[in-house]
């Protein structure tokens, strides 16, 4: 769900799976308000592949930066949390300010879809009082632990709650995982996740409770650490490769996820010296679609367009429905008119939510963690 500045020091073929992620995320939610059963049948799938990344990426840099930065050290936590918030802070707090006025206005505009004959939607939002409770479970990103609060706002905004609550779990998991083995700890969570989503999951309208998607997350570590050991230890690497294709099997929509992990996992190991498979054009192709202009502008502006085109796609929706000509549309064609108003509007205001929310937000994060802050407040 969240950019990462420095990418392209690294790994920059991310950018367009990232930026493809958040696009599906957009694509399905104008098919749902379109009433168009078109090829996107949800957006979960693609905020499934955000979760794969955040613990790919996370564990990438635990293991960058373990030399200067400890686990077993209380300033790298807290490092990591302040680094951390400040990355995904500023921009839902201002986002959350048009949520909360508008609150009602929203909820009103999801009747909208009855009269386009899809009613899901609505079963997906619950509509609580906007009180003191449900604003402070919004700012402190619990609210994913309670379920009336888990979508109770236009912006989908369950998956930070979700991926606040792995930032949270992710130095003790990496500890663990050192002191214990990867394979006992991944089976254990894996094992956990699947008795809760068998008898909570029917209680939330979103799976926002971390455990309900736990294995997504160690998806993405396992992926990390055998890039990390495929120089150092190979058959260690390979093994770690093997689990998070079990793990990943055994995922919802398996066939999707599987393809995910295939091609990071090609991107990220296959050797252009020794092009044994004959792919190296592919290969190549492939790199450089991911890695395009194209590609690095829909990731920068993929945390914002996640987040913000619930904004614009609810009104304009609402409002095109109001004119007999639209809702006289076949729903494909309704599909594509208000997907090609929102996009152009919703990438139009992510950049300059990028540019002058996102950036300043994490340079702020650098200043707390320097010390910065601080010594502008004692002057």
């Amino acid at each position: 769900m969240t950019a990462n500045v420095a990418k392209k020091e690294w790994f920059p073929y991310l950018d367009g799976i990232r930026g493809t992620a958040a696009l599906l995320v957009m694509t399905a939610h104008c098919m749902t308000w379109a009433a168009w059963d078109g090829p996107i049948k949800s957006a979960a799938l693609a905020v499934d592949v955000f979760m794969i990344l955040s613990g790919f990426l996370m564990t990438y840099h635990y293991r960058e930066r373990e030399k200067t930065q400890p686990w077993e050290s209380s300033k790298t936590w807290y490092i990591f949390y302040i680094r951390r918030f400040f990355r995904i802070a500023p921009l839902y707090y201002l986002l959350m300010i048009p949520s909360f006025i508008f609150y009602q206005q929203f909820n009103d505009f999801h009747k909208v879809l009855n009269p386009a004959g899809n009613s899901t939607l609505n079963a997906d939002l619950s509509t609580p009082s906007v009180d003191l409770v449900n604003v402070l479970t919004h700012i402190t990103f619990i609210f994913g632990l309670i379920p009336k609060y888990t979508a109770s706002l236009p912006i989908p905004d369950w998956s930070l709650s979700l991926e606040m609550q792995f930032y949270a779990v992710f130095p003790f998991l990496m500890l663990l995982f050192k002191k214990i083995s990867y394979f006992w700890i991944s089976l254990s969570l894996c094992i956990v996740s699947f008795i809760a989503n068998h008898f909570l999951l029917t209680q939330f309208p979103q799976p926002a409770f971390l455990l309900f998607k736990i294995n997504f997350f160690v998806i993405g570590i396992l992926l990390a650490e055998a890039y990390y050991f495929k120089n150092k230890k190979t058959f260690t690497s390979i093994c770690l490769i093997v689990l998070l294709i079990i793990i990943s099997g055994y995922s919802r929509k398996a066939e999707v996820i599987l393809f995910v992990v295939a091609l990071l996992t090609t991107l990220m190991f296959y050797d252009e010296t020794d092009d044994v498979l004959k792919i190296n054009k592919v290969f190549r192709l492939t790199q450089n679609i991911l890695s395009n202009r194209i590609a690095e502008f829909m990731s920068d502006t993929s945390y914002s367009v996640y987040l913000a085109h619930n904004l614009l796609l609810v009104p304009l929706a609402y409002w095109f429905y109001s004119f007999p000509w639209y809702t006289s549309q076949p729903a494909y064609l309704k599909f594509m008119i208000l997907f090609a108003v929102v996009a152009p509007l919703t990438y139009s205001a992510a950049f300059l939510l990028f540019k002058y929310v996102e950036k300043p937000g994490i340079a702020l994060g650098r200043s707390v963690i320097s010390g910065k802050v601080i010594k502008i407040f004692n002057h």
